[in-house]
């Protein structure tokens, strides 16, 4: 082989490296992941969904979940409904794999205006590294201030 044929060589090979590094550096450092659940919680008086029908929430509210470089975010969003001059708010409580309670976020206190149902659309985020598991909770507000758990439902990240 002479000079100019092994320098061609050469330079064949090192651009097929160079060419085999750059396509396998074309796949994303972190993969996300994402999961949407349907929350919904029916009680007299006390609910948490969407498209009401013949005296509660036919679908759930929703639960987006979003995995990415790892942190986990998730937005609970949809309707609590209140009748009959009661008080309440929706409450989400966020768990890790343990069943630990991480951290609770609550939207504002309702109260609806007289025995009909009234509705407000409700929204609530969190993020973390380990939260994989929530509760959505209805609550009502009792006399003295207070809140009780009128109902809830569980959702996982999966």
């Amino acid at each position: 082989m002479n000079t100019i044929t092994k320098t061609l060589a050469g330079l064949a090979g090192a651009s097929a490296v160079t060419a085999a590094a750059l396509t396998t550096g074309l796949t994303p450092a972190h993969a996300a992941a994402s999961d949407t659940d349907r929350p919904k919680v029916t009680a007299q008086h006390f609910d948490f969904g969407k498209n009401w029908s013949l005296g509660a929430p036919r679908n759930g509210g929703y639960a987006y979940w979003n995995l990415s470089g790892g942190v986990t975010s998730i937005d609970v969003e949809g309707y609590l409904y209140l009748t009959d001059q009661e008080c309440g708010r929706v409450r989400v409580e966020y768990y890790n794999d343990d069943h630990a309670l991480l951290t609770t976020r609550s939207a504002p206190t309702r109260c609806a205006p007289g025995n009909g149902k009234t509705q407000w659309w409700e929204s609530l985020s969190y993020a973390s590294t380990t939260v994989s598991h929530i509760h959505v909770v209805v609550q009502k507000q009792k006399n003295n201030g207070s809140y009780v758990d009128i109902d809830e439902d569980y959702e996982t990240f999966d």
